[in-house]
């Protein structure tokens, strides 16, 4: 069997799967589009596509409930539909005589994607405030949060410092907390944090692209560089952003004369000011990477294994090292049934669908030892083309 090339993998996997949970979808914000005026309250899928909310294509589920006392829709003793093709919709006249349908508001099931790293504040004297409700670009219910000290990569959790990183709250690390606290002396860190929140359908930002150094002339990242020498990237992608390597800075606030544009990134030696260091002066530009901001595409449904020995594993780095076309960070995953095509939610197997590991069915997890169906999977993933 193929897999057994990637039995390390495949321990790897296993051994942390018990401590593993990737929701399957994440819920967008409530929305309330239309009042219960005129002929009644018609929150339709359609009209918010049309009105640009920020909302996936083909969302899984729906739900919807009274907007100020939020009561479930079947509880309202009101004519009401509310469905996954359509949205909401009560109509005044199918009410009761003298009655007129309540405000109901809507939410839906998306794939969930992680925001950018977001660092809000530095540690000033007080500590170091990731605050949730001090950042306007997060969902109002994210699903997970993750948090880490900045430039290192490296998750609070392993710097020893105390701090708080929770999802309803965001992160804080107070100076006064921490242990030989001295005023004036002890600073926290600092920190950045990013939450796991649905997709929109606005696209999908690629992975950090570097193909050049900023040797000879300059840092050259074009785009239609990397499209000559085969990266992941679009042909006409909308926008793009740029930042220097390891440090994240944002291109733009280097001081540095460069170009930054959907067409790649053009940074030249003899352009920047001189810059003096010891005893000698240089002119030269940073290292810089490019994303490009593409439109989403799922790939094929792959089926690398079958549901034999320990069970049915579509692991995402095994699906790379077979040479599949798998981008580096998938944006969102479906695994569904191969023969059936029914999505592993509703199979009541226990396993893991992820977009960061893949999937994982074991046979000694399934209820009666009945095994795992075999299963497939499909990423989505910044189109090429």
């Amino acid at each position: 069997m193929q897999m057994k090339i990637f039995l390390l993998q495949l321990f790897f996997f296993i051994c942390y799967e018990g401590a593993l949970s990737q929701p399957q979808g994440c819920w967008t914000n409530w929305f309330d589009r239309d009042n219960p005026g005129g002929t009644g309250d018609w929150e339709l899928l359609s009209d918010y596509y049309k009105e640009g909310y920020n909302l996936c294509f083909q969302p899984k589920a729906v739900r919807c409930r009274t907007k100020n006392t939020h009561k479930p829709y079947s509880s309202t003793g009101e004519s009401v539909t509310c469905t996954l093709a359509t949205g909401l919709i009560c109509k005044n006249q199918d009410q009761s005589p003298g009655k007129f349908c309540s405000d109901y508001e809507v939410s839906f099931l998306c794939p969930c994607c992680w925001t950018r790293w977001f660092d809000i504040d530095d540690p000033s004297a007080t500590g170091d405030w990731e605050l949730l409700r001090d950042n306007p670009n997060v969902c109002r219910e994210p699903s997970e949060i993750r948090c880490r000290k900045k430039y290192t990569n490296l998750g609070a959790h392993l710097i020893g410092e105390i701090h708080k990183c929770s999802l309803s709250y965001g992160f804080s690390c107070r100076n006064s907390e921490q242990p030989g606290y001295e005023p004036g002396r002890t600073m926290c860190s600092d920190y950045e944090v990013s939450y796991l929140c649905p997709c929109n359908s606005k696209g999908c930002w690629t992975d950090w692209l570097d193909r050049d150094d900023p040797s000879g002339t300059g840092d050259w990242e074009p785009l239609n560089d990397f499209r000559k020498e085969k990266y992941d990237v679009c042909s006409e992608p909308p926008e793009a952003k740029c930042r220097r390597t390891f440090s994240h800075q944002n291109a733009l606030s280097t001081g540095q004369t460069l170009t930054c544009s959907k067409s790649g990134l053009v940074c030249k030696n003899r352009d920047q000011h001189l810059r003096f260091h010891w005893w000698y002066r240089y002119s030269r530009c940073y290292d810089y990477e490019v994303s490009f901001h593409c439109p989403c595409c799922w790939s094929k449904w792959i089926d690398i294994d079958d549901p034999s020995g320990v069970g049915d594993y579509e692991i995402i780095e095994a699906l790379r090292n077979l040479k599949y076309d798998i981008c580096s960070h998938p944006v969102a995953i479906r695994c569904r049934t191969k023969k059936t095509q029914i999505d592993s939610s509703v199979t009541g197997e226990k396993l893991i669908c992820s977009p960061t590991l893949g999937l994982s069915c074991r046979n000694s997890h399934q209820p009666g030892r009945k095994g795992c169906s075999d299963y497939e999977v499909s990423l989505l993933c910044p189109c090429t083309t």
